[in-house]
Parts: structure tokens; sequence; C-alpha cells
């Protein structure tokens, strides 16, 4: 765990993988808003990027897509949508490839939320995320494949 916090300081120390093109470079760890390229989609809600090929987590604020792995937390979010965990699944894998769509290999704005913590319990950075203007999170909503 100590290891994982030092590579991130050493990577805001040595940070060149996220710039704005009207300003000086920006940090998305610390900064209010930057913009990056997704390396990675993981699931509905939660992708990644790359700094010297190091890979890091971003965990998009405002939904809570289902999960792409039958466990408890399915069974859970099927049970509190009132549909089966299969149905559930099969949202959460569309929800999947709507984001790898629409997400991967493109460049996206994250904006910090003062009122949320910089970083969730698994390390992720938790952010909004817009692509071409959008709210990415209105975009998934819109389509029925969050939870909330």
């Amino acid at each position: 765990m100590k290891r994982h916090y030092f590579s991130i300081l050493l990577s805001i120390l040595i940070f060149t993988g996220c710039s704005n093109p009207v300003t000086a470079p920006v940090n998305p760890f610390i900064d209010y808003r930057c913009e990056i390229i997704v390396n990675r989609v993981i699931d509905g809600d939660t992708f990644t990027w790359l700094i010297n090929n190091e890979e890091y987590s971003i965990r998009i604020l405002g939904i809570d897509c289902f999960e792409t792995k039958h466990n408890d937390r399915l069974i859970g979010q099927a049970a509190k949508a009132g549909i089966s965990e299969d149905s559930a699944f099969t949202l959460g894998l569309i929800a999947k490839a709507f984001a790898d769509s629409l997400l991967t290999g493109k460049n996206v704005i994250l904006t910090r939320d003062s009122a949320e913590s910089n970083f969730d319990t698994y390390n992720r950075l938790l952010r909004h995320v817009f692509i071409n203007g959008k709210s990415y999170s209105d975009s998934i909503i819109s389509k029925g494949l969050s939870v909330n």
C-alpha cells in the first residue's frame, strides 16, 4: 500500500502525461480540471490512463453501473434495481461496451468535485468525466445503464 502511494507521489513529481493545450501542464491527481487519454475501460464506471507507462484508475462520479462479474455486489445491485442477477450482469456488459466505444483512446476532461474525496477505498481517482463537451454520466444514465 505504501509503495502505491510512493508511486503516485513519484508520478506527481515527474508528471508529464497530462496537459492542457492552452496552459501549462496540469496534474490529474490534484488539479481541478485536466485532459487525459483513456487507456482501457474496466466497466461502465471505471477506466484507466497511463502516466510514464504506469496505469491508474478513474472511478466516474455520479453513476454506478452494474458489475461485469458475478459477485455479491452484482447481487445487491440487481436486488436494488428489482431485476435478476443475469439481467444486471447483461446490463453491466452493455455498459462496459458503451463506455469502451465512447471512451477508449479518446481525450476526456476530468473535473474534480470538491465535495468528494480525491480517491476511493480502492485508490481510484474520483472524477466527473466529459467527452466532446458532454457529461459521460448523463450519457450512460440516459441509456438506462446506471443503477442510480
